[in-house]
Order: structure tokens, then C-alpha cells, then sequence
């Protein structure tokens, strides 16, 4: 177990130089614990969430941090400024493990492994210690770090019971219906434990989060708020400058360890690429994200390349004319379409694909769903400079508006100061009071 120093304690107990610091703040910040399986990061969008519900904790109350990590090698808390932290590591239950646990009422996703050892550990890290207010990052979380009589929130992020059901409908369309039956079955059970999991569990907290407005309608609970995604800006003021000589280049970006990311790169590889580089012969698709363990023989095609992670999309977006959100599957709301609009790169997307974002069709983005259409949008943006100037700049404006760090932020705030009372510091060091509702 990867520890910081201990979680937070009352402040008889704490060191002097703990003390001091608990006293410049204002008496009505409440001690906030932030429960979370995947540390703050700006490498996925489940990452930057996180980093984002961190800042938003930081500015209302003393916060620690108790991750519980089941990443493949094990990972570091970043240097962040809170108040503790520690790292509880959680490992995940291989797939075969699943299978004998069939009868089980919980998700096949929501187990780990030496379940005796991981509570142990979690037991030790809490040591008894009290807070007013626990923020879970996810559904795992409040499932195996339980603090009753508490103030308790948690993310969703994800309403997996939608996301499941978006998979298996993309599932048959890629692979057909007898091909994808096992997996299909396997999932429409998940499903089910999803949304019965989702709806027990709101009725036991106070507040619970999702990522847009559908989200709040499909689980229809009189205490779901919505926090949405937010990204931080890269380049405050400034377009990004692209080669004039390149060839026309449409990227992708996001892990093709996820499931609807591989669906969406393959769909557009297999049916709209082709049409692509018909009208343009020297098109090129460029897809940026993690490919471990992932089949890739069916993307290796003319035009196409295949980069893998990288360390800094910067450089990807770097070479972009236009970039492609082709998702037909997946859940809460994409970041990579906030990150395309903050960068200040043109967007063609799927209507899956901006989902929940409140997007404008021919103003902020094009939208299309069949392959024709989505090419001819590609096309469309690759050979009419006026076109992607309007869609670049109204497509920042609503970035800067709706979806910066600085709004998801302000979002999660606003939820602990609905649920406490708290009065939120601001940047100029002055409160800002919000009644509970």
C-alpha cells in the first residue's frame, strides 16, 4: 500500500504545523473525503474528472484523498495540494474470475480481488477518523469503503446501465447478432444489476452526480444533480498553427481499450474512410491512444496510422485539419469532444457522439450518423476554409461558456455547499455562501 501522510485527524492530534493551518480557515469549511479508483490525471477523461472534483472538494473544505488503485502497474498520488492522502491498492478481478459469480447481484466490473486483505487495508487507512461530507468517484468506492452517518455523494460519471445497452447495440452491428451472443447476454444481465444498483443507491445518499441532462432524466431521481465534464484550457487565446504543406489529416484520440472507441475507429476505417479518400486520395486517419492487448489487423489500412499513446496530444492536434468523434456506444459524455472545441479544432461527430453536450449542428460542429454523410461532412471541413473558421471559433466560445475545468468545478462545489451550507473560498480569498436546498 502506497501511503501519504495519515488521513485527516482531529486537530488536538495533529502536529502543530497541521493545527496552524486548520485555523486560518473558515470555521464553516466541512472535512471532506474523497473516495476515488482512479488518481487525478489529465491522460483520460475519467482522469481529468477527477482532477476537476479535487479542485472543486479543495475550494469549500479540508479535503483527503483515499484512492483505491487497480491500475496494471500500480501508480504515484501526484503533487497536489491536499490536505492527506493515501493509495490503497485494489486489484481487478481477472475476466475468468467473473464467470463463477454469475448469481451475484453486483456488476461483474465491481469486484477486486482478496476481498479479507483490500477491507483490511481500507479499514487501516480510515483508522476511525470522521468527516462531514464523503464524495464517492464512482459507484466502487461506496461499496467498499462504507461510512455511515455521514453526508454522502457520489459520481456517477457513467450511468453504465445505458452504457452497457448503447455497447451491445454496437456490438451486433460490428460483429453481427450470432457472433456477439455470449458477450450480449453477459452484458444485458450487467445491465439489469446496473440500473438496480444505480437506484438503490441513490436512495441512500444525499446527492448524485451525473454528466448531462439525459442522464438525469434516464435515472429519474429526485436527488441527481448534474456536474458536468470540463476540460482545461491548452492554449488560452490562441489557435493552434498546422502545417500548410501536410497532407489533408483527420484524428482520433482515446484509448482503444474501450470498447466503443474501437467500435467508432473501426466503423470509420472500414466505411467512411474510403469515401474520405476517394474525393481526397492523400487523406490520412490518425488515431492517438492505447492499443495494449487490442486486435489491430482490422484497422491496418491504406491511410491509416496507428500512434498508440502518446504522451502529449498536444502534438496530435498539432497536425489535425479536422477531428472525428464516430461513437455509436459509450456513457456519460465525451471529453474528446470538449478537448477537440478547447483546441480549437474542427469537429465531425456522430449524434451519439455529442450526446449531451447541448451542441449545435453547422455551428458548433457537423453532425452525421450514416457513412455518407459522415463523409461528406469530413470532406466538407477538409476544403471550405470558411467553414472551419465559423466552426472553430463558435466552437471555443462554447468551450469557454460550458465546458472548462472551471465549470465542472464550480459544479461540484456548488453541490457540498448545497448539501452543507459550506461557504466556498474564492480566488481572491473571500467566501461565497450558497443556501442548502
Amino acid at each position: 500500500m502506497g501511503t501519504g501522510r495519515a488521513l485527516h485527524q482531529d486537530n488536538d492530534d495533529q502536529p502543530a504545523d497541521l493545527r496552524s493551518r486548520g485555523t486560518t480557515a473558515a470555521p464553516s469549511r466541512p472535512r471532506i473525503l474523497l473516495v476515488t479508483d482512479r488518481l487525478p490525471a489529465s491522460d483520460s477523461g475519467y482522469g481529468l474528472r477527477v482532477s476537476n472534483v479535487i479542485t472543486g472538494l479543495r475550494s469549500v473544505g479540508e479535503l483527503d484523498v483515499l484512492v483505491l488503485d487497480s491500475s496494471r502497474r500500480g501508480e504515484r498520488f501526484p503533487d497536489i495540494d491536499v490536505h492527506d492522502h493515501k493509495v490503497v491498492r485494489a486489484e481487478a478481478v481477472e475476466r475468468w474470475r467473473k464467470f463463477p459469480t454469475l448469481l451475484s447481484p453486483r456488476p461483474s466490473a465491481l469486484r477486486y480481488r482478496n476481498h479479507r486483505d483490500l477491507r483490511a487495508a481500507i479499514d487501516a487507512a480510515i483508522d476511525g477518523r470522521t468527516w462531514d461530507v464523503v464524495w464517492y468517484s464512482r459507484v466502487a468506492g461506496f461499496l467498499y469503503v462504507p461510512i455511515p452517518g455521514v453526508r454522502r455523494i457520489v459520481d456517477f460519471d457513467d450511468l453504465n446501465d445505458r452504457l452497457l445497452r448503447t455497447k451491445i447495440r454496437d456490438r451486433t452491428m460490428a460483429r453481427g447478432r450470432l457472433r456477439a451472443l455470449p458477450r450480449q447476454a453477459w452484458d444485458r444481465l450487467d445491465a439489469l444489476r446496473w440500473s438496480r444498483l444505480q437506484r438503490q443507491i441513490a436512495e441512500r445518499v444525499e446527492r448524485v452526480a451525473v454528466c448531462s441532462r439525459g442522464d438525469q432524466r434516464h435515472l429519474g431521481m429526485p436527488n441527481c444533480v448534474v456536474v458536468p465534464n470540463g476540460y482545461p484550457d491548452p492554449a488560452p487565446g490562441r489557435a493552434v498553427e498546422r502545417p500548410t504543406s501536410q497532407a489533408p489529416t483527420l484524428v482520433f484520440i482515446g484509448p482503444l481499450t474501450y470498447e466503443p472507441n474501437l467500435f467508432a475507429v473501426t466503423w470509420f476505417v472500414r466505411q467512411v474512410l474510403p469515401l474520405v479518400r476517394d474525393r481526397l486520395p492523400g487523406a490520412r486517419f490518425v488515431v492517438a491512444g492505447d492499443t495494449e492487448g487490442v486486435d489491430l489487423r482490422g484497422l491496418r489500412a491504406e491511410g491509416v496510422e496507428l500512434l498508440g499513446w502518446v504522451p502529449d496530444v498536444a502534438t496530435v492536434y498539432g497536425q489535425a485539419d479536422v477531428a472525428v468523434t464516430p461513437l455509436h456506444s459509450g456513457g456519460g459524455t465525451r471529453l474528446k469532444v470538449i478537448e477537440a472545441l478547447a483546441r480549437q479544432v474542427p469537429l465531425v461527430s456522430t449524434s451519439f457522439g455529442s450526446e449531451g453536450l447541448n451542441l449545435n449542428d453547422g455551428r458548433d460542429l457537423l453532425v452525421a450518423d450514416d457513412p455518407e454523410a459522415f463523409a461528406d461532412a469530413c470532406v466538407a471541413v477538409l476544403t471550405d476554409d470558411g467553414l472551419r473558421q465559423r466552426l472553430v471559433r463558435a466552437g471555443r466560445e462554447r468551450y469557454l461558456r460550458e465546458m472548462s475545468s472551471t465549470v465542472c468545478s464550480d459544479a461540484v462545489a456548488a453541490v457540498v455547499q448545497q448539501v452543507t451550507g459550506a461557504r466556498r473560498v474564492t480566488n481572491g480569498g473571500h467566501a461565497a455562501a450558497l443556501p442548502p436546498r
